[in-house]
């Protein structure tokens, strides 16, 4: 009777400091400077995203859950063969359907027991339109 309340007692523990683990994560998750997707390599849809991918795609976390980054797959090929983190250029189109110039840094993370690619987004839309009129002006 004793093994099996110290075992309970530990197994409580252990639930508690998993709760808080998982608590920690979702925050950072969700209060990231930058858009953060989730995907899932077999389908290449959308498990998750913060509320900064929501600002940058101009739509609903439940839009964002229905898309699909087959189109980037070629981009994310390296990671199944070692390399760790993965950055590229390229555009996203928001749901208002403006032309976003993006880069792209993906790494293959664990999520919900299964492998996913974690991709951060820096938006440079505004930095690509700086240097076109700069190079204008001169």
């Amino acid at each position: 009777m004793y093994e099996l309340e110290r075992a309970n007692e530990m197994l409580r523990k252990m639930n508690e400091e998993l709760q808080i683990s998982h608590e920690q994560y979702k925050s950072l998750f969700e209060n990231a400077g930058k858009p953060i997707f989730i995907v899932q390599p077999e389908t290449w849809m959308v498990l998750d995203a913060n509320d900064q991918a929501e600002a940058l795609l101009k739509c609903t976390r439940d839009e964002i859950l229905n898309l699909n980054f087959a189109k980037y797959k070629k981009f994310f090929q390296p990671l199944f063969k070692g390399v760790r983190v993965v950055n590229f250029e390229t555009t996203m189109i928001d749901f208002e359907g403006t032309e976003k110039f993006v880069e792209m840094t993906a790494n293959l993370i664990g999520y919900a027991h299964t492998s996913t690619i974690q991709v951060i987004v820096s938006d440079l839309t505004e930095k690509r339109k700086i240097q076109e009129e700069l190079i204008q002006t001169e």
